[in-house]
């Protein structure tokens, strides 16, 4: 199994290669005399955790009870990459065409993260 930090270097590796500057500002495109160039806003967010444990576990072929231990690591990341504006090149000017954010489901459920974190503490605390 591979160890936490190895874990978070892959993890971080990934994220690099997913947020090189072409996915900020995309290649130019010319269309007649106007070149147009996409800029685009970048979310990163990764997460990494594990744990261990000792305890009972239910041996079925001996019908009774034995030690055991446990070990997890697991670790994890996205990018998201959204089009922000397009820039407009021509010979005489420069425009910024603004491109709105429309919430879509994953943003609503991002917005919602503290909340859930507030029930889970509540939770946790209701059983201490």
């Amino acid at each position: 199994m591979q160890s936490i930090d190895q874990l978070v270097q892959s993890v971080v590796s990934h994220l690099s290669e997913a947020a090189s500057s072409s996915a900020v500002a995309g290649e130019p495109i010319r269309v007649g005399d106007v070149t147009l160039v996409v800029l685009s806003t970048l979310s990163a967010g990764m997460g990494a955790g594990g744990g261990e444990g000792r305890g009972e576990i239910a041996n079925e072929k001996r019908s009774r009870q034995s030690p055991g231990t446990g070990l997890g690591e697991g670790a994890g990341g996205a990018v998201k990459v959204r089009p922000a504006a397009v820039v407009a090149f021509t010979d005489d000017d420069v425009q910024v065409l603004t491109i709105p954010a429309a919430p879509g489901m994953f943003d609503k459920v991002v917005e919602r993260v503290p909340e859930v974190v507030d029930m889970v503490e509540q939770a946790r605390h209701a059983f201490d």
